[in-house]
């Protein structure tokens, strides 16, 4: 892509400029916002101090400079970003928008390493202006970045100090090359960060391997702030410096000027995060074939669906559970596009919702199944019409709707606290970089309400180019596994795959079910290990075949996970009925009214049975589920919404449904929602599995619509 780069003169922002030549993108322009009649400005979003040296860093890389005088302020300080007059993100948004008449640009560089408030402001300006953001340090490591910057050959020097253990008399002036070893120090002792994103530090880049010519300092000033005696504050001025040619050969073009560099691209940073990941395949345990399929014995009263739009809706406590399914018309003269089923889904969706008072921002996650991944984008293009900033996460898979006439199923989780019932707060990063996925789409990588954080389904793709990454089902659970874990760790410190508590594994064959299932347990155990915690215990499982992806990976993670895993118990219970064997479990805090449920439906291992009656078995699972919660302090009222994944050729929707919500009916107190899912199949013996993520309200107090 043409791109332009935000610069600031300093070292992340000539950095990111070669990762992104080193990703194969072509730097037309450069960008700078600069103070009006001050050497510094007091902003949030900007490097001011060494703007007046610019100039000099442009003439350097021989490329046109696009320069504005910052004239707003910075008004809208929340984490989230809404355009606002006279904020100084404004100004941002008139220079590019500048640039753009001029110069053909398609991206924007940005030196960003942390903080989401100056990414979140970028995106909001890029999403605007139809530019994409190129964050490669984002997230980062910064001990090994500060020194892959070193070694990458960047030479530049602290221009401003302004930190307990950082000295004006010592550091300033000082190259990255020798303050390195300090930093680490500091780090160590006050918790500095390495790369200076607390504004610890600022510096000026006087040379890298994009420059054609370097930047000499004649002479500098040194400006004093603040005289504190524990964490003074002061910056250099260079009243004047000069250009000198460079001794190698200028007519290279900037991606042969990388040769030979220790530049991290994204290729590599996959394969460091694929090599991350244990995983030791049993070949054996990989041949096992499906087990033999169990037929249900059926009612002979089946129930046939006869609506095109079905929508269900459940509410407990501060959540609200809401299913909307499209069918084939019976009319085939009614016949709709996939935009047009789509958009009924949605507007159903908005519908109902405005009706018991909550609107489409009150959703949190969404879980999407399509009859055809064919039609995703299609899907897609109305989806993103109903959600601004901060959507919902979200999850997609193909469902195996065709026996059924479904061409699309919504399940919404809406979250509406009262004061007191927890917040809100959202990660979405769109932005091209080295650390996760970007979800330039309408839906964030997590949605965190109190304790619980909704994770969007984590598939294989490389962050960097956003393309599903090559050679088969292990490198690409390798890398989907790192994607769950760096969102985790993104969205709550030291989190891990370890704080999940409710996991759903979709993968595209049978096969693949051991090597994910290998994996999870593999690098759970790691982690258990490296936290040497007994009172830390891993989540629940559950692995199903889909007939297909996005993008055509082989595996999506879809992952409910706690902020806190600590204080977190499981409890498993193993019954007959039937002729079929049913295993429940229930992970559950025991501070908070809070569980995952796994439920599983199949035939004994030595059972010769062909059949299972589904009457016999359900009062039994349900009588056992129901004393399963209340030995976790729950109820089974708490059950907003059970998901059922079933094989279509072995039961119909309509007939499970009857017979599932009569038994619960039947034990009182309010019976969950029912969301069934059809799939190509289940783990091997299983002709059911049901699962859910159990909020009970704080207050006890229930309301059923």
């Amino acid at each position: 892509m043409r791109v332009v780069a935000l610069v600031s003169g300093g070292k992340d922002s000539c950095y990111n400029m070669m990762q992104c030549v080193a990703e194969g993108h072509q730097i037309v322009a450069l960008a700078n916002l600069r103070p009006q009649g001050k050497d510094e400005l007091d902003s949030y979003m900007f490097q001011t101090v060494g703007h007046d040296a610019i100039d000099l860093y442009a003439e350097a890389m021989s490329l046109p400079l696009y320069r504005r005088t910052i004239q707003g302020g910075s008004l809208q300080v929340d984490m989230d970003y809404t355009p606002t007059e006279a904020d100084e993100v404004e100004d941002l948004f008139l220079l590019l928008q500048e640039i753009k008449e001029e110069v053909e640009i398609e991206a924007v560089s940005v030196g960003a390493i942390l903080s989401d408030y100056q990414r979140v402001r970028v995106e909001n300006v890029c999403s605007r202006l139809g530019l994409t953001s190129l964050g490669y340090l984002w997230r980062r490591d910064q001990q090994e970045l500060l020194q892959e910057m070193i070694d990458a050959r960047v030479h530049a020097i602290l221009i401003k100090v302004a930190a307990l253990g950082l000295d004006p008399d010592k550091h300033l002036g000082l190259t990255l090359q020798q303050i390195y070893p300090h930093m680490l120090k500091m780090n160590m002792k006050f918790g500095l960060n390495i790369c200076g994103e607390g504004g610890e530090y600022e510096t000026f880049t006087l040379d890298c391997p994009l420059f054609r010519k370097k930047i000499v300092v004649d002479c500098s000033e040194t400006v004093v702030h603040s005289a504190d005696p524990f964490a003074p504050v002061a910056y250099l001025k260079f009243p004047k410096m000069h250009l000198e040619d460079k001794s190698q050969d200028n007519s290279e073009d900037m991606s042969s000027r990388l040769t030979g560099l220790s530049i991290k691209t994204g290729e590599a940073m996959v394969q460091q995060a694929i090599s991350a990941v244990k995983l030791h395949v049993d070949v054996a345990r990989r041949k096992e074939q499906e087990a033999r399929r169990t037929r249900l014995r059926p009612s002979t009263n089946k129930g046939v669906c006869m609506q095109d739009v079905i929508v269900l809706k459940k509410t407990h406590g501060a959540y609200t559970w809401l299913s909307v399914a499209v069918y084939k018309p019976k009319d085939s003269s009614n016949k709709r596009t996939v935009e047009e089923t789509a958009q009924v889904a949605m507007d159903k969706i908005k519908d109902t919702l405005n009706g018991s008072g909550l609107r489409m921002a009150d959703i949190v996650h969404v879980q999407l199944y399509v009859a055809d991944m064919a039609d995703f984008g299609k899907v897609n293009s109305r989806y993103k019409q109903y959600f601004s900033i901060n959507p919902p996460s979200r999850v997609c898979v193909e469902g195996a709707f065709h026996a059924s006439g479904k061409l699309l199923q919504l399940d919404c989780c809406v979250w509406k606290g009262q004061t007191g019932e927890g917040e809100r707060r959202t990660m979405h990063v769109q932005g091209l970089s080295h650390w996760a996925p970007a979800n330039i789409g309408p839906y964030s990588q997590v949605t965190q309400v109190d304790q619980t954080l909704f994770l969007a389904g984590q598939i294989p793709l490389c962050p960097s180019t956003m393309l599903i990454v090559v050679g088969g089902i292990i490198p690409q659970t390798r890398l989907s596994l790192s994607h769950v874990q760096r969102v985790l760790s993104a969205m709550c410190s030291g989190a891990s795959l370890i704080n999940s508590r409710l996991v759903i594994c979709y993968v595209t064959d049978i096969s693949y079910v051991h090597v994910a299932k290998d994996a999870w347990e593999q690098n759970t155990q790691i982690m258990d290990d490296v936290q040497h915690d007994d009172s830390i215990t891993t989540g629940l499982e559950t692995y199903v075949v889909v007939p297909a992806l996005p993008r055509g990976a082989l595996v999506e993670w879809h992952v409910t996970a706690t902020a806190d895993p600590v204080g977190w118990e499981v409890k498993r219970s193993l019954c007959s009925a039937g002729g079929a064997e049913v295993t429940l479990g229930c992970c559950y805090s025991t501070g908070r009214r809070t569980a995952a449920v796994k439920i599983g439906l199949g035939l004994p291992c030595t059972s010769q049975e062909e059949c299972l009656s589904l009457e016999e078995v359900i009062p039994t699972l349900v009588h056992e589920l129901s004393g399963l919660l209340s030995g976790c302090g729950l109820e089974l009222q708490d059950v907003l919404v059970f998901r059922i994944f079933y094989l279509p050729e072995v039961a119909e929707e309509q007939w499970l449904h009857s017979v599932m919500e009569d038994a619960l009916n039947q034990d009182g107190g309010g019976a969950p929602a029912l969301a069934f899912v059809p799939v190509s199949a289940l783990e091997p013996g299983q002709v059911l599995t049901a699962c859910c993520w159990v909020q009970g309200p704080l207050d006890h107090r229930t309301r059923e619509t």
